[in-house]
């Protein structure tokens, strides 16, 4: 999530295919302002900016199945075209939103999704409130930090059209037998 006045964020999210319960587990966040396409770059890839051989964030989880970022179509083609970072520009319908709060609130509360304790991501899923606008419309405070939050959203779209798809099986492939 780019932020304009608010910091950049990064979170990397993970799955276990053979996971029947279908968990999403947060396993890194970071924030900082003024972050661009250079800046991101090197924190993925780290200071050599070798996307064949990465030695930053992705050096340490390895590339992944999906990357999502909320910024500019410019940003967007500059880490394709010049760092090799492959990333899905965020769906921000005006009515995609709240809808995605609540898929997420939901798995939330079934224990589905497991956040990483004093993280920033934390912070804003404890404190985010939403609020009835003039007309009765659910409309998020804009005063409050959200930036983690909405990487939860958008990994959460991600992850689920993977297990929908089948891409990652309901269960675990059987233990192979081998003949002793």
């Amino acid at each position: 999530d780019m932020g304009n006045r608010d910091p950049f964020a990064c979170n990397v999210y993970t799955l276990a295919p053979g996971d029947p319960e279908k968990r999403i587990l947060h396993v890194m966040s970071y924030e900082r302002q003024g972050m661009y396409a250079e800046l991101i770059a090197q924190l993925l890839l780290g200071p050599e900016m070798d996307a064949n051989k990465p030695s930053g964030v992705l050096g340490l989880t390895g590339w992944p199945d999906g990357m999502v970022i909320d910024a500019d179509q410019a940003t967007i083609d500059q880490l394709t075209k010049v760092y090799g970072i492959r990333c899905t520009k965020a769906e921000k319908r005006a009515d995609y939103k709240f809808g995605a709060v609540e898929l997420v609130n939901g798995d939330l509360l079934e224990g589905r999704i497991k956040v990483l304790a004093k993280s920033p991501l934390e912070s804003q899923l404890g404190t985010l409130q939403w609020k009835p606008d003039d007309n009765g419309f659910m409309k998020e405070n804009k005063a409050q930090p959200n930036h983690s939050s909405d990487t939860l959203l958008y990994a959460h779209q991600i992850i689920s059209k993977m297990f929908d798809s089948g891409i990652v099986p309901d269960r675990a492939p059987p233990p192979v037998y081998v003949d002793p």
